[in-house]
């Protein structure tokens, strides 16, 4: 799934929690959920050839994945603004964190971020992110894949707001 949606509702869950720990716990875990559902979502290879092939390879794919959270910001910062509730924008922004922590645990990982004990658990947490994604053998069409995550998007945006 794209990042922005994982940011949104990871915003969504925390901000509708009293005990912001537990609203950043189940954002995390709401990553694992959204990627059960199926998706449309770019590729991330170059990312894994950083290290041999230089950043110059991978700017544009961080551009993208930059751009992806950056949009995903800038629907919380409207949706605080038009909330009709008080909700803690702070709260709001790390719990859009955490729901993009999975995938930026990933991300070390091809960026050899880390030796010895550090890195072998950043590669049991990315063997375990990838199989709790669906079935990616079956890719559905990029309109339902997008649809699908358009639903969270327009889902998290009530939450925050209403």
């Amino acid at each position: 799934m794209l990042l922005g949606p994982h940011f949104l509702v990871g915003a969504a869950i925390a901000s509708n929690f009293q005990n912001p720990l537990a609203g950043f716990v189940i954002a995390f875990l709401s990553h694992f959920f959204l990627d059960r559902i199926p998706h449309w979502e770019y590729s991330i290879e170059p990312l894994k050839e950083i290290k041999t092939k230089g950043m110059g390879y991978a700017m544009p794919i961080l551009r993208r994945v930059a751009l992806d959270v950056l949009l995903g910001f800038i629907v919380l910062i409207i949706a605080s603004i038009l909330a009709r509730r008080d909700i803690s924008f702070i709260q709001a922004a790390v719990g859009g964190f955490f729901g993009i922590l999975p995938d930026g645990l990933s991300m070390l990982l091809f960026l050899k971020r880390g030796k010895g004990i550090f890195a072998s658990l950043l590669k049991i947490f990315y063997l375990f992110h990838q199989k709790a994604h669906y079935d990616k053998k079956a890719n559905p069409p990029m309109r339902i894949g997008l649809s699908t995550q358009a639903i969270a998007i327009l889902l998290a945006i009530y939450f925050l707001i209403f």
